[in-house]
């Protein structure tokens, strides 16, 4: 993170006045306000897998699993990986595009 940390105060400012207010109220510019903006919006990151998805990838092709779960290919196959769903050869198929 460049520059000085967010304080919650500053994050409540940002969430709700207009951008222009709250970079004038926090003493930062309105780039630094959207992107901020967009920071808390995108929430903690990383979304942690449920059951209900770990037993779809138990039971649904590769290709289905990655439009029906709504995770990247990377993701599913990561995650099939770690669930010890796949062979012991590398599995490229998340590098390739999916089919139109």
């Amino acid at each position: 993170m460049r520059g000085r940390p967010w304080t919650d105060a500053a994050d409540r400012l940002a969430m709700t006045l207009p951008p222009a207010e709250a970079a004038r109220r926090t003493g930062r510019s309105a780039e630094a306000v959207y992107q901020r903006r967009h920071h808390l919006r995108r929430g903690p990151g990383k979304r942690p897998w449920t059951e209900a998805e770990d037993r779809l990838l138990m039971r649904l092709p590769f290709d289905v699993a990655v439009r029906y779960i709504k995770r990247s290919p990377w993701a599913i196959d990561q995650r099939r990986r770690k669930l010890g769903l796949t062979d012991d050869e590398p599995d490229l198929r998340w590098a390739e595009a999916p089919p139109a």
